[in-house]
């Protein structure tokens, strides 16, 4: 993620606040569109930290013919210092395999699913919040604090990921 999606975070948030006091149909319109983005841009955000952990353990993409060529050499180097076992086949068939933890990769799951249910379910508070209310305006006050919370959480892990960019497999 780059600054760039942290500026239209802030700038979500921004009109969430300018619209916190009072809730006409007009404010209440607006703050609803600024929750669907923010729930839009955060979703995606989510989307590319996925695929970052994805793509950090996977083998780089290479034609057959690069496979087979790099069986054979491997093959043959491991031959060299080594007795030939079914570990060492399958080093030289595919040396960029990784035995993941299922535990490990259920958890990984477990918290995007969490991520997105956070966000998701954040916008939802905004879902009906048009047709007006007596009490919508404090409801907007109370999801204040949710609102912080996630805009820190979002910016930490853009900054987290511009800080320590994942590295991946095949650059290893």
């Amino acid at each position: 993620m780059e600054k760039k999606n942290i500026l239209k975070y802030a700038f979500c948030f921004t009109i969430f606040w300018l619209f916190i006091v009072g809730c006409t149909p007009e404010k209440a319109k607006a703050l609803r569109t600024a929750a669907v983005q923010f729930k839009i841009e955060s979703l995606e955000g989510i989307k590319e930290i996925e695929k970052l952990l994805t793509e950090e353990v996977e083998a780089p993409p290479r034609t057959n013919s690069q496979i087979n060529e790099e069986f054979v050499n491997n093959f043959l180097q491991l031959a060299q210092n080594t007795s030939i076992t079914s570990e060492i086949i399958e080093m030289a068939i595919d040396p960029y395999k990784l035995n993941i933890d299922k535990e490990l990769l259920k958890k990984r799951d477990v918290f995007i699913n969490n991520l997105k249910k956070q966000y998701t379910t954040f916008a939802a508070i905004f879902e009906d919040i048009e047709s007006g209310s007596f009490f919508a305006g404090k409801a907007v006050e109370k999801s204040k604090s949710i609102t912080e919370k996630l805009t820190i959480q979002m910016s930490a892990f853009a900054k987290s990921i511009s800080d320590h960019p994942p590295i991946r497999l095949q650059y290893r």
